[in-house]
């Protein structure tokens, strides 16, 4: 969950001039079924403005952006409680392994969630630092 930014200087043409589209953007299947429509058709707007298409697909990562070949996947915990901090941290992992570009957006509406969700990442951080010490 590293956070990489870069500054691109060059003038070569974008891959929107040369194809008509800038790239995708896949939503998973259940993001879709968990909004309300007008939020499906301000995003589908909002990424059409910016030549990308929207794709609803049966993916692992929340929204997944490519364009030209570059992938970023992303996922929202937007619930937080005991029952389902081994579902996301697992989930977390192994996206990880999968993605080079990969994020997590938290988006919990109350403190305690909050911080329950940074104790719970830092109890497991400090685990697997501590497996990684013993090996």
């Amino acid at each position: 969950m590293d956070m990489h930014l870069s500054d691109s200087t060059t003038s070569a043409p974008s891959h929107a001039t040369l194809s008509g589209t800038g790239g995708v953007c896949l939503m998973r299947n259940v993001c879709k079924g968990e909004q309300y429509p007008s939020v499906i058709n301000f995003i589908s707007t909002f990424l059409s403005a910016n030549s990308f298409r929207l794709n609803f697909v049966p993916i692992a990562p929340d929204f997944i952006f490519n364009c030209g070949g570059l992938s970023v996947a992303f996922v929202f915990v937007t619930n937080w409680g005991c029952n389902n901090v081994s579902l996301i941290f697992s989930r977390v992992q192994k996206l990880r392994t999968q993605f080079a570009r990969f994020y997590v957006i938290i988006t919990l509406p109350a403190k305690q969630q909050i911080d329950s969700f940074i104790q719970s990442y830092l109890n497991i951080q400090a685990a697997e630092n501590w497996r990684e010490t013993e090996s």
